[in-house]
């Protein structure tokens, strides 16, 4: 069966948790990243965020600070010139009660309590 949002998000730029569910945990290449303003539906600007894009990879991720987190774990590095050329590991998870992608976090790593919970669902 085919969840409605799989068709919904299927023309998507941006990566999102049913593009990977069937393949996850996925190991992607961070080939680079770029800071772009993000629009309300109403058209006025709500800010800035970042984006990574993976090697051979069509579609994006946008980073909160959840993930960002989970990435400077995984990789050893705060500063997201470091992340070029590193591997991560993507997996679905449950975020708030919805469905999400997460990096996964290296055994060990102490999320910091001002992240929302999250619970991996592969």
């Amino acid at each position: 069966m085919s969840h409605w949002r799989k068709h919904v998000d299927a023309d998507s730029e941006f990566l999102k948790f049913h593009d990977i569910e069937d393949k996850s945990p996925i190991e992607v290449e961070i080939e680079k990243f770029s800071d772009e303003e993000v629009y309300e539906p109403n058209e006025k600007v709500k800010g800035k965020m970042l984006f990574i894009s993976f090697k051979g990879a069509s579609k994006r991720l946008g980073i909160n600070h959840t993930n960002g987190f989970l990435i400077e774990a995984a990789t050893g590095e705060k500063n997201v010139e470091g992340w070029v050329g590193k591997k991560i590991t993507l997996r679905t998870a449950v975020c708030k009660s919805e469905e999400c992608i997460r990096v996964d976090a290296p055994k060990g790593t102490k999320i910091p309590a001002r992240y929302p919970r999250f619970e991996y669902t592969d």
